[in-house]
């Protein structure tokens, strides 16, 4: 559903099941295919699971690609938080 939205509105993607593991799965996939961006789509913070917390600094420390966060609220929308 996610990829056939981001066709409807023009936009360019790619997406694979991948590891289990978030923080692995991103990484092996910018080995493998490399990438401009990576975007990450989390809860809100109040709903955030074990696994999402820290997850994303560590990525922006890690990765040398930006990394661009989206959080998803509760009526399905979402609102980009650019940068660090």
């Amino acid at each position: 559903r996610s990829l056939a939205w981001a066709r409807e509105q023009g936009i360019v993607a790619r997406g694979e099941v991948g590891d289990p593991n978030p923080t692995t799965a991103i990484e092996d996939e910018l080995r493998d295919f490399g990438a401009d961006e990576v975007i990450v789509v989390t809860h809100p913070s109040e709903r955030e699971t074990w696994q999402e917390r820290g997850e994303l600094e560590r990525l922006r420390c890690e990765l040398e690609v930006p990394v661009t966060h989206v959080m998803v609220g509760d009526r399905g929308g979402a609102s980009a938080k650019l940068g660090p």
